[in-house]
């Protein structure tokens, strides 16, 4: 068994193993699996957001919610490694389309985000 790391989020990988010996070198089947990324719910939202995202990191990262001015709104540190599911209440923000991100060294995608105003 073995441990992999670096992989980047919602990425398919593709691999086969093999054994050598005296006698040659044997084959196994092609096989993939594919890496999850973060994921971020409800969208379009109204009064509150999730985001749900695998920290690997021992450093702090920060989820960040930034408006159409480049002005960050929200921002949340979270320490601590494994799985972390994070809430924003966004009912002061208004309408409109912002940018979710998490800062880290990770290389994770930025979604864009819709909040409903009547």
């Amino acid at each position: 068994t073995s441990h992999i790391t670096g992989l980047s989020a919602e990425t398919t990988y593709y691999y086969r193993s093999y054994a050598t010996n005296l006698m040659g070198t044997n084959y196994g089947g092609h096989f993939n699996f594919t890496t999850y990324g973060p994921n971020m719910f409800p969208n379009p939202a109204d009064d509150q957001l999730w985001v749900e995202f695998n920290n690997e990191s021992d450093e702090t990262v920060y989820v960040v919610l930034v408006n159409m001015y480049g002005q960050t709104v929200k921002r949340r540190a979270i320490t601590g490694q494994g799985e972390k599911s994070v809430f924003f209440n966004t009912s002061q923000l208004r309408g409109g389309l912002y940018l979710v991100y998490i800062e880290s060294d990770e290389k994770l995608p930025v979604w864009r985000l819709m909040i409903n105003r009547p």
